[in-house]
């Protein structure tokens, strides 16, 4: 399952004073809340003031669709909504709406990321939207 989680760590800012940051992730291969938590407690827990301030699933995300590469700080996280389309018993056309996540430097990268994710599909598939997220990191 994949879950969104919100911490709260105190960080030494650029002057060198401490500075209260409210951080968002999305942690990924888990199945259980105990395990992001420990998780997140394995990555963070030495920072001073650490608080996990929420943790839920997000039942939409169905994957995170590539990685983000080595050392690259300056890749964002992107949320793509795309939806399968399939025609029911009735021959009503149906569509299902979820998310995939994909790392890109930006939305021309990120369209391509997913573009080319959709063309591993062997259904209709369609691009509805992609939005750059304030999630720092997938753990």
């Amino acid at each position: 399952m994949i879950f969104e989680t919100a911490i709260k760590l105190t960080v030494v800012d650029k002057k060198g004073n401490d500075k209260v940051v409210t951080n968002k992730y999305i942690v990924e291969n888990a199945e259980l809340f105990g395990e992001v938590e420990g998780k997140l407690y394995e990555e963070f827990g030495n920072f001073p003031n650490f608080v996990v301030l929420s943790i839920k699933t997000n039942n939409k995300i169905r994957e995170v669709i590539n990685e983000k590469p080595d050392g690259d700080d300056e890749c964002k996280i992107f949320y793509a909504t795309i939806c399968d389309f399939f025609t029911d018993d009735n021959g009503k056309t149906k569509e299902i709406p979820y998310i995939v996540v994909a790392f890109a430097h930006d939305m021309n990268e990120a369209k391509a990321a997913v573009d080319q994710y959709m063309r591993q599909g062997l259904e209709d598939m369609e691009l509805k939207a992609i939005k750059e997220t304030k999630y720092l990191e997938v753990l």
